[in-house]
């Protein structure tokens, strides 16, 4: 779940500065002086994978994104990977919903490609000067709820559960000051240990997230509602507030969208809705909206049933260690439905799922 935020600082060409001790850099590739330039004030922020902050994880990645006429991102290509398709997918959700000034063309505002870099650096307490340290307990000491909620993050850093106790009271402190990011963690945090994914609790904080206007808390919150995790199953107010979310742009909101529509579709239109919000997700590489084009193709749910295509898909989020689609693709290879059947292959693609 997600971790550590980043925001820009700087407009333009300027710097992504860190909450916490992530830092990151963004700049605008060589931009002509009528080329897309960065509105930074617009931007998302990319927020890190707790798997991927646990483990030490860092890396930059290399974008291009095909800005339109009116200045919003509609293609994005990775240039260069970090090493870590997690980050990759994070940073790539978190620069999308940026704005920019589009290339103007004799007058006119035009498409046209634009490069981005953004790198994932962590620090540790090996690195950390000590007077940062302390002037970060001097800020939270004062009740600041944004500094309360940095000097959590830069306990969280430190990827060891020695100060998971401190850490929490200072994002309780924070979020008991409506801080919307830190509310945003406790929830993801009460997901992490064995049993409690989707608990009544994770859902609570999400949900207080959500009130706070955090866009991707309401997402969260959206499909815990629709679904029935942590709270009282309501499909149709779950629905709604993801329509919503879709609708301010946040990342990932489509593909969700597109998903909880095909499980709690109403009508043949629900589904053709449903089927090209996943479409598209499926183009900007969202994990959930192949899982759910595989599972379309392989019930012939909305489409020609297609156990090739169902194949396909399952695979393309099955690279991304999506479990459920590691299972589909066992499922497939035992039955040899758009594939020969393969016991094997099953059972070495089951363990997989099972280490996961």
């Amino acid at each position: 779940m997600f971790v550590a935020q980043l925001k820009l600082s700087l407009p333009i060409l300027g710097t992504v500065c860190a909450m916490g001790m992530a830092h990151a850099q963004a700049d605008i590739i060589a931009p002509p002086s009528q080329m897309p330039t960065l509105d930074s004030t617009s931007c998302g922020v990319p927020v890190w994978p707790i798997a991927s902050l646990r483990k030490g994880e860092v890396g930059t990645v290399d974008f291009v994104f095909l800005i339109g006429a009116d200045g919003k991102v509609k293609e994005t290509k990775i240039r260069r990977s970090s090493g870590f398709p997690a980050l990759d997918m994070a940073a790539k959700q978190g620069l999308e919903v940026c704005r920019f000034h589009p290339h103007i063309l004799n007058g006119k505002a035009v498409a046209a490609w634009v490069g981005m870099g953004f790198e994932w650096k962590l620090e540790n307490d090996a690195t950390v000067p000590e007077q940062k340290w302390t002037a970060a307990r001097q800020r939270a000491a004062g009740g600041d709820a944004q500094a309360e909620y940095e000097l959590a993050m830069m306990y969280l850093s430190l990827r060891n559960e020695q100060p998971r106790h401190e850490m929490e009271r200072l994002l309780k402190q924070a979020a008991s000051k409506q801080h919307g990011a830190a509310q945003l963690v406790l929830g993801a945090m009460s997901m992490m240990p064995p049993g409690t994914m989707y608990s009544a609790d994770a859902a609570h904080q999400f949900r207080i997230a959500a009130e706070q206007g955090e866009p991707v808390a309401e997402m969260i919150y959206g499909l815990l509602l629709a679904h029935g995790q942590g709270v009282t199953q309501d499909p149709q107010k779950g629905i709604a507030m993801l329509r919503r979310t879709h609708a301010r742009g946040t990342n990932s909101s489509g593909a969700y969208l597109g998903a909880t529509l095909m499980d709690h579709a109403e009508s043949p239109d629900d589904v053709k809705v449903a089927l090209k919000l996943l479409q598209f997700g499926a183009a900007q590489g969202e994990t959930i909206a192949y899982f759910k084009l595989g599972y379309a193709f392989e019930t012939g749910q909305g489409v020609q049933q297609d156990f090739l295509s169902a194949l396909n898909n399952y695979s393309r989020a099955a690279s991304a260690k999506f479990r459920p689609a590691i299972l589909a693709l066992a499922s497939l290879y035992e039955r040899g439905k758009g594939v020969p059947a393969d016991l094997v292959r099953a059972r070495s693609l089951r363990a997989q799922a099972a280490s996961l």
